[in-house]
């Protein structure tokens, strides 16, 4: 009889202990809250950050970790929001609004990619095209298939254009292509592909390689969307391409004129004539033809 006794007396003392905890934390929580509501974001961290200090394993606390992030936020310090956020899903990761986190990444993200600042020396992106990339990246390995994931990755391709890092553009459309091909974003990703490969193409190489593929890419395009968004810039570059490509093919096939070779003139001539019909370089090289 003791021994229950001694039993129900330590389950209610831990009970009690329990209880009298969560209601510390609680009113902790809500004293932060007030200060937050207030505006007084300094203050609140400061309140937020000692609970946490006094409650580092437990692990439902991801609500306190939000509200720094958040107080962060308001205080347009970007970077610590983001950095905050990041602690959520590290040490928390059974939080309840974990789609709410992405998103608030997102819009951070967001923040980072309007700004114009000057590129460090040194470095291919500014500083806060570095920190929008990370954090587009960061949204798409946390939900890759929700909503945001989508967005961030056509963020991020849309980023590395802009920076002329035309090897990862390759690789995340590839990837884009893989894992949301029913996607919205589609047919703007064909437009992209065709635009990052037409500003590779520079007009006296010898090797058309990234000219031809250009062409396709724009082709392609305006089979899929005759109609599209983007048909008047794709069209426009597409008689660019074929006007850059006519020209090396012409000027080479001069080349060999001059150098009385007929056959291998007449070679570059005859395909500007029958692949090109539709430019002025077609008639030009049919007048340049050797009998």
């Amino acid at each position: 009889m003791k021994t229950k006794k001694s039993l129900f007396l330590l389950i209610l003392f831990f009970f009690v202990i329990t209880v009298s905890y969560a209601n510390n934390v609680s009113e902790q929580f809500f004293a932060g809250m007030e200060e937050f509501d207030k505006e007084n974001y300094s203050k609140s961290i400061k309140m937020f950050k000692k609970i946490l200090k006094k409650n580092p394993k437990v692990s439902d606390l991801g609500k306190v970790q939000a509200q720094i992030a958040l107080a962060y936020e308001k205080m347009e310090k970007y970077k610590k929001a983001f950095k905050a956020y990041e602690e959520i899903f590290k040490n928390y990761p059974g939080y309840e609004e974990f789609e709410t986190i992405v998103e608030r990444e997102y819009f951070l993200a967001e923040k980072f990619n309007t700004k114009t600042e000057l590129s460090w020396l040194g470095i291919d992106f500014s500083e806060s095209d570095k920190m929008a990339l990370d954090i587009y990246q960061k949204v798409v390995e946390h939900l890759p298939f929700g909503e945001y994931g989508q967005k961030a990755m056509l963020e991020t391709i849309r980023l590395f254009l802009k920076n002329k890092n035309h090897e990862q553009v390759e690789k995340k459309i590839d990837v884009f292509y893989k894992n949301y091909e029913r996607s919205e974003f589609v047919e703007e990703i064909s437009y992209l592909e065709a635009l990052n490969y037409h500003m590779q193409m520079k007009k006296s190489d010898y090797d058309q390689t990234k000219s031809n593929t250009a062409m396709e890419k724009c082709t392609k395009y305006i089979q899929k969307y005759p109609t599209g968004k983007f048909i008047e810039k794709v069209t426009a570059m597409l008689e660019e391409i074929k006007n850059i490509i006519c020209e090396n093919k012409f000027n080479t096939g001069k080349f060999y004129l001059t150098n009385n070779n007929k056959d291998a003139a007449n070679k570059y001539f005859n395909d500007i004539i029958n692949n090109f019909p539709d430019t002025s370089w077609a008639k030009m090289a049919s007048d340049s033809l050797i009998q």
